[in-house]
């Protein structure tokens, strides 16, 4: 939104909702110098969208013409957009930023601010696992803020904390900084939102790198991560609706269920996409088309036979940048959310780490996805079938893989499951235990009822402190 539509926007209301108000009422209700008011009301009456009335200069009253009603229209929707947009950039840079900071065992946060990107702050940090300890704010505003108690700037600096996240009007923060490092509050531990979060992600205590270092072992983070989506199968389950349209692409809410789980994937921060399609894959190339500018970074890949799991991961990894990728199957949403998986997967040394969900979190065929076997410390210990269904950790279908390893895997059709063992070699395997629920269209009746059971799935985090590592 360009400098200054914002105020217009703020004027063209009040003037349209307080005729004949002055200018001094004006300048008062949207807290602007009288001066910038008056200046603003000039521009906006040159252009025809205010009129005056009265001809003494101390009763002059402002009205909004048809052309300033239609001026503030545009600017209202102008506004939405760029709101939208600003917040969708805050929840993806807090997405990666706070995961960082969760990589490097800064779990204790203390929020200050009060409103709505208070809000966004406070609840991105729950879901990356981290402590908000506080909220502060001056207490004459508020006595608590989401259950938590108001606590004032001296008091937060007698706190114990690793961060303290400012969520304040931007014009507010260089003050609030400055007062906080009065109070004694180091420098490297305040950290707030920058103005353009379409900027790299950067907070005054430095740039996070894409791959935080955890001891030795490298932790990747959404923004640096691949995805590679599974949508080769024929959905043979689901009969005559998969006849025409392949069953990622059937339609939920009037828009691909492919869509809908791409699109909560880059609210989660993940950007670069690679689809594995052979059944009608010519539709995946349309659907590319047609919300490229909606997903950027999506990459078909069409195998030339169907390839089974692991024959399809082996096929798709060749167009793979980053060292560890996650593949998720394109006709099933878990609404584990994937950062603390992956920083799970890195703390832990994994090369590869399933995500499972127990039998009673599992709508549609939960009985047809096999379990996992575990060992003593949450390592992969075999799979099992359904004789063992409603006491084990089911198959989610989301794998977290070390792109070496499987570039190495043999080139042709096979499973990934059944052949863990000859594809492992050995090496680090483990089990993330999810209290998350797991939807699979793959069967009519979950299918015809999937808007209601999408719209029903709350976000899950994983306690702060915790891996989400059985055995841990």
């Amino acid at each position: 939104m360009k400098p200054g539509s914002f105020r217009d926007m703020q004027l063209l209301n009040e003037v349209a909702q307080t005729p004949y108000a002055t200018q001094r009422d004006l300048a008062k209700r949207i807290g602007v110098a009288l001066g910038l008011t008056n200046l603003t009301l000039r521009r906006l009456s040159t252009k025809g969208c205010i009129r005056k009335t009265g001809t003494e200069k101390h009763r002059v009253r402002y009205l909004i013409t048809p052309q300033g009603l239609l001026e503030k229209s545009r600017l209202a929707n102008e506004y939405v957009t760029h709101s939208l947009q600003y917040y969708r950039g805050v929840r993806q840079f807090l997405r990666q930023h706070l995961y960082s900071l969760a990589a490097q065992g800064h779990r204790r946060v203390v929020l200050y601010g009060l409103g709505e990107l208070a809000e966004i702050v406070y609840f991105t940090a729950c879901e990356m696992g981290l402590s908000v300890e506080a909220v502060v704010r001056d207490r004459d505003e508020a006595e608590s803020f989401l259950s938590l108690p108001i606590r004032s700037p001296a008091e937060a600096a007698r706190l114990e904390f690793d961060r303290l996240l400012v969520a304040t009007d931007v014009q507010d923060r260089r003050e609030v900084r400055r007062q906080l490092m009065e109070l004694g509050v180091p420098a490297y531990k305040i950290f707030s939102v920058p103005e353009d979060v379409s900027q790299s992600p950067l907070a005054e205590d430095g740039d996070p790198s894409l791959r935080q270092e955890t001891g030795n072992l490298p932790v990747p983070i959404p923004a640096a991560t691949d995805v590679v989506v599974l949508c080769g199968g024929r959905g043979t389950r689901l009969g005559h609706l998969t006849q025409s349209i392949p069953k990622p692409l059937l339609p939920i809410d009037g828009k691909p269920f492919l869509l809908h789980l791409l699109l909560h994937l880059r609210e989660e921060g993940f950007g670069r996409f690679i689809l594995a399609a052979h059944y009608l894959a010519d539709q995946f190339q349309d659907f590319v088309l047609k919300y490229r500018s909606e997903l950027p970074g999506v990459k078909l890949v069409i195998e030339p036979e169907p390839l089974g799991t692991g024959g399809a991961l082996r096929h798709a990894t060749d167009h793979v940048k980053s060292p560890t990728f996650i593949a998720i199957n394109g006709d099933s949403w878990v609404t584990q959310p994937l950062a603390p998986v992956l920083l799970a997967h890195g703390q832990a040394g994994r090369i590869f780490t399933v995500v499972a969900v127990g039998a009673r979190q599992v709508e549609g065929g939960a009985n047809q996805k096999g379990v996992w076997r575990l060992g003593p410390e949450g390592q992969v210990a075999g799979f099992a079938t359904q004789d063992s269904i409603h006491r084990g950790w089911v198959n989610a279908g989301v794998y977290l893989l070390d792109r070496t390893m499987v570039s190495a895997w043999p080139v042709g059709r096979y499973g990934l499951e059944d052949n863990l063992t000859t594809l492992l070699k050995g090496r680090r395997a483990g089990v993330f235990c999810s209290p998350g629920r797991l939807i699979d269209i793959g069967t009519p009746e979950v299918y015809h009822h999937s808007q209601k059971l999408l719209d029903s799935f709350g976000p899950v985090a994983v306690p702060a402190g915790g891996d989400g590592l059985d055995g841990r």
